[in-house]
């Protein structure tokens, strides 16, 4: 279809320059250059295979450019950043990562009249150039092409002039296929595992490759619970950031024993709007004031907000507590965290998941399922993606918090001496009135 559609547009536009692009030369070779020469023959195009090109002559006119090329490596798209475009063509686009296609995607500009004449509008200064895609779900790639082409919900601190107008996405089914006898080819999918079968079969994006929560599911695990009153166990789990975001998230311990991650504060991570731990905390403190609490639950925080290596002073767990946000070290062993996080997504003898999470929680919802499983741990998760709000559920799932009657002591309230005990400090001095004392 991609081929096709660029074959009518080198008929109809003359002087146009169109790129191909697959991942590596070889899939290049295998899905499009086995074709190319004979369609372009049958079409009246010249095939150019030591360049790569197929030229379709017009009359009087510049001919109709298809250049086809691949991009294996990241530093690969410097080999087309010095052109401009007319079409961008990207096949299999789960394949390609985020960010040098976006670059790539800038390239798609156009001075060409006659297909300004076709699809442009000179009004608002749209020229007619367009990126045109295909994919089926899967791949590395494919949690940033459901943010862009399919949600229409990228991070909106990232891409804060992201315009969704400009992305559109048409879903295509097996059955919607008439090439294909669907029987036969369903039972050729049957011995494939099930997350690779609702890829192909239901077109499902929400599942890919080296998926670290293969079990989340938006419509099993999102659920809004309505507003929850205060007479029920809270706390609060956070994952400090400043330069990246940093994540606090506010959760509800319910009398059944299932848990409900009820709101997401997301704060820094932007340029220009750089919140301090003071800031943070005066957020997060007016958010448990609007949900009628009495006091800021206890927070489980990195136990890194405790080091004081680098800064002179007090260290971020000890700001946060002098401005009224009770804190504990978490368990930071990312294994039996992830595991701990498996287990809350499994579902309850009720039949609902251990764990759900409201609608309020957009950035978790999004990036939850995006995350992958780290190249040499598949039990640990990737680090280097937008891991901050998984951090912040990590250290809440290992928290231990318990509803009354599941066997769990609650901690001692805030700032009292038992609670300075827990945190293996004398409580004498705060107690009797320095300066870390809350005010």
């Amino acid at each position: 279809m991609l081929r096709e559609a660029l074959y009518i547009l080198a008929g109809q536009v003359p002087g146009l320059h169109a790129l191909l692009l697959r991942k590596t030369k070889k899939d290049l070779e295998q899905s499009h250059l086995v074709f190319m020469p004979h369609e372009c023959e049958i079409r009246g195009a010249k095939w150019k295979s030591t360049e790569g090109i197929v030229e379709f002559p017009h009359r009087n006119s510049r001919p109709s450019i298809i250049r086809c090329g691949y991009l294996e490596h990241p530093s690969d798209i410097e080999n087309y950043l010095s052109a401009e475009y007319d079409v961008i063509v990207p096949d299999e686009l789960v394949t390609f990562l985020r960010d040098p296609m976006l670059e790539l995607f800038t390239r798609a500009r156009s001075t060409n009249p006659a297909l300004l004449a076709l699809r442009g509008d000179s009004e608002t200064e749209y020229d007619g150039a367009f990126v045109m895609t295909a994919s089926n779900p899967g791949g590395r790639g494919g949690a940033w092409v459901k943010d862009f082409f399919i949600d229409k919900t990228p991070d909106s601190d990232e891409f804060p002039d992201y315009l969704p107008q400009h992305w559109a996405f048409y879903e295509a089914r097996l059955k919607d296929n008439p090439y294909v006898q669907v029987a036969g080819y369903m039972q050729s999918l049957s011995t494939l595992r099930d997350s690779r079968k609702r890829q192909l079969l239901d077109g499902d994006w929400t599942v890919f490759e080296g998926q670290f929560f293969d079990e989340f599911r938006a419509n099993v695990h999102v659920r809004d619970l309505g507003v929850i009153g205060s007479g029920v166990a809270r706390f609060l789990s956070m994952d400090w950031g400043r330069n990246a975001p940093g994540v606090c998230l506010f959760w509800v311990v319910l009398p059944d024993g299932h848990y409900y991650v009820e709101d997401e504060f997301k704060f820094n991570g932007e340029i220009g709007n750089k919140l301090t731990v003071k800031d943070v905390a005066g957020h997060i403190c007016r958010r448990c004031e609007e949900k009628e609490l009495k006091r800021v639950p206890t927070c489980w925080l990195d136990p890194a907000c405790w080091q004081h290596t680098g800064q002179v002073g007090e260290s971020i767990a000890e700001t946060f507590m002098r401005y009224k946000v009770p804190c504990v070290a978490a368990n930071s062993d990312r294994l039996s965290g992830w595991q701990r996080v498996h287990e809350m997504f499994r579902l309850a003898p009720d039949g609902l998941p251990w764990l759900l999470i409201s609608p309020r929680c957009t950035y978790g919802i999004r990036t939850l399922p995006s995350q992958l499983q780290a190249k040499n741990d598949p039990d640990d998760m990737d680090t280097t993606g937008d891991d901050h709000w998984c951090d912040a559920l990590r250290y809440g799932a290992v928290s231990g918090t318990r509803p009354p009657g599941y066997g769990y002591k609650p901690p001692p309230d805030p700032f009292t001496a038992a609670w300075w005990r827990q945190q293996g400090q004398s409580p004498d001095a705060h107690l009797l009135g320095s300066e870390s004392r809350p005010t």
